[in-house]
């Protein structure tokens, strides 16, 4: 049979949204604008209806669920990943001064060495003199202490460039 109902369609869209299909159309019965012959078709298109509606709301439902699972995942891996990010931003900061450390104890070193070899080799210069006046006076060849001495000074500026 053919039904009639007099509701507009966006109120019965409305309705349909909202979950009240029954509402409406015992409403719509109460005014005596749904014709009474299909009433029980239609309450039972209702009813199929509202049992779809209540379906895909489940699922909606479900899948919000799961996209919200899926959300505080990802939320928990970030906060992970930036938890990582300042520890290796700790660690590089901690190596950054380390090389500077480092880099200051070179230059301490470096300045030391450069000190002692200056001394050394202003202390052979001073022995390179006194020889020399040695030699010119005597025109002998200097004694062994003094050739030790040179020696080992030369072997200690050695040592120095070597380290340098």
């Amino acid at each position: 049979s053919v039904c009639l109902v007099r509701a507009s369609e966006d109120h019965l869209y409305n309705s349909i949204m909202s979950g009240d299909l029954l509402d409406v159309v015992h409403e719509s019965a109460r005014k005596g604008t749904l014709l009474s012959s299909c009433e029980p078709e239609v309450k039972e298109l209702m009813r199929q209806i509202d049992v779809l509606l209540s379906s895909k709301q489940d699922a909606t439902d479900g899948q919000v669920r799961t996209l919200k699972g899926q959300l505080q995942q990802r939320e928990r891996e970030l906060s992970s990943l930036r938890v990582s990010v300042q520890e290796r931003n700790t660690q590089i900061e901690k190596l950054k001064e380390q090389v500077k450390h480092s880099e200051h104890q070179l230059k301490v070193q470096s300045s030391d060495h450069e000190t002692q070899l200056l001394r050394l080799r202003t202390e052979l210069n001073r022995l390179n003199k006194s020889y020399d006046k040695l030699k010119s006076r005597r025109g002998e060849p200097l004694n062994k202490e003094k050739l030790v001495e040179l020696n080992r000074l030369q072997e200690e500026i050695a040592g120095l460039h070597a380290q340098c």
